[in-house]
């Protein structure tokens, strides 16, 4: 961890920082895991997380570069954006949520194996070349969260999304 203002562990591990840059770089086995960022905060994931529980990032801006397993997984950008790099994965067994107050970009795989996958944004979304989006569940996109009309969803040819119980999407254009 880069920066941790405060490092507590109970029923799970959480994070929180008065710092701008909080890294988690780490292979742990834990219950949860939640992570706190401050205004104007970067949560960068790197490495291998594997959660019996539930992952909950709270940050201006995320970024996954690694591989992370969950029971559920939570991002929430308040004002910036979410993005998943390729060659990394979120993989969940019930529901996977991204929020971002502008914009979801994903090159990597995201994955619920028994819910499913929701991305809200403000600005839009897109799953570009490399994104895989698997739902045992539904994939539900909502690309202009805040309906001002700025929104739009960018599904790059050749992504993969399969989700059983359909694909729902909105967005302003």
């Amino acid at each position: 961890l880069a920066d941790p203002g405060e490092i507590a562990l109970s029923d799970g591990l959480v994070v929180s920082s008065s710092g701008t840059e909080i890294a988690v770089n780490a292979s742990i086995e834990n219950l949860a895991l939640t992570v706190q960022g401050p205004a104007e905060s970067q949560v960068a994931m790197y490495g291998a997380l594997s959660l019996a529980g539930q992952l909950k990032i709270m940050a201006d801006e995320i970024r996954v570069s690694g591989d992370i397993t969950a029971e559920e997984i939570n991002l929430e950008a308040e004002s910036g954006n979410v993005v998943v790099e390729n060659g990394s994965s979120l993989v969940a067994v019930d529901q996977v949520t991204i929020k971002a107050g502008n914009a979801i970009q994903v090159t990597g795989l995201v994955e619920s194996k028994r819910s499913d996958v929701v991305f809200e944004a403000q600005s839009g979304v897109a799953l570009l070349s490399g994104a895989r989006v698997m739902a045992a569940g539904q994939f539900l996109v909502n690309a202009d969260s805040d309906a001002d009309g700025v929104g739009t969803y960018l599904q790059e040819a050749g992504v993969l999304v399969e989700a059983l119980g359909g694909v729902f999407i909105e967005a302003a254009d």
